[in-house]
């Protein structure tokens, strides 16, 4: 049924419109009662010029991920469980791109996300960490960062993002071969472990340098969990194709 409204009718439609934004029906009601015609063609134009704006953002940032360094499908991006991203030239400017795609719905179904053999730094994983953070790979079982030149405040990032539940269902991290990561930022890793942090970890890979730290020892040891300095997931990257683990 239409409600009148001073000068106006709201239909249906425009309820159910307004119903889908505010989720309120209490919300629409004081609409329906208190608000102008004048006043409500206004706040409708300025929400379908923000929903307009959204979705230009969002297909600018999924383009991209058509393109090279990742050039994915329209169907990756919906259905893709392991986009193999490794040695593709990956920096932090890319990284940041995939970060933005990832907290915008793409790559929703992903399990195994493979970054080895790239160019990434603290600051791509950080832009990572944060998308991870806001639940953006809740599926994930792997990840892999393996070969790039990641550092202790990137470390420290990907914790703080697994600490608030970030990686749930993350059975395998790959770490090695980034040889910025220095004792601390393995300490920093082992206390996020000793906390209960990423619940069903059961693999993680460091140097060889990093096999016999004390505190990611004890860490892994309490929990049952395996320290390699071996590539070990199911599948290998075609970074782990040209450089051996």
């Amino acid at each position: 049924m239409a409600v009148q409204v001073h000068d106006v009718i709201i239909t249906p439609p425009v309820r159910r419109f307004i119903d889908a934004i505010f989720d309120s029906e209490d919300v629409t009601n004081r609409i329906a009662c208190y608000l102008s015609f004048s006043d409500l063609a206004c706040g409708t134009q300025s929400v379908s010029h923000t929903l307009e704006a959204s979705t230009r953002s969002r297909l600018e940032v999924f383009k991209q991920l058509l393109q090279a360094p990742f050039q994915l499908t329209h169907r990756d991006m919906l259905h893709s469980t392991y986009p193999d991203f490794a040695g593709r030239g990956i920096n932090d400017t890319s990284l940041q791109v995939l970060a933005e795609a990832l907290l915008m719905g793409a790559l929703s179904k992903v399990i195994i996300l493979a970054l080895s053999g790239n160019r990434i730094s603290d600051d791509g994983l950080r832009n990572l960490s944060n998308s991870i953070q806001n639940g953006a790979l809740t599926r994930l079982r792997e990840l892999w960062l393996g070969h790039n030149e990641i550092g202790t405040v990137g470390v420290q990032a990907l914790s703080e993002a697994c600490a608030v539940g970030g990686l749930p269902a993350c059975q395998a991290i790959q770490l090695h071969m980034n040889p910025r990561i220095e004792g601390d930022g393995i300490s920093v890793l082992a206390l996020s472990i000793k906390e209960g942090v990423l619940p069903v970890l059961q693999t993680i890979v460091v140097d060889g340098r990093h096999m016999q730290h004390t505190q990611l020892a004890a860490a892994c040891r309490s929990r049952g969990i395996k320290i390699s300095r071996q590539c070990s997931g199911p599948l290998r990257t075609r970074a782990e194709a040209l450089t051996s683990c």
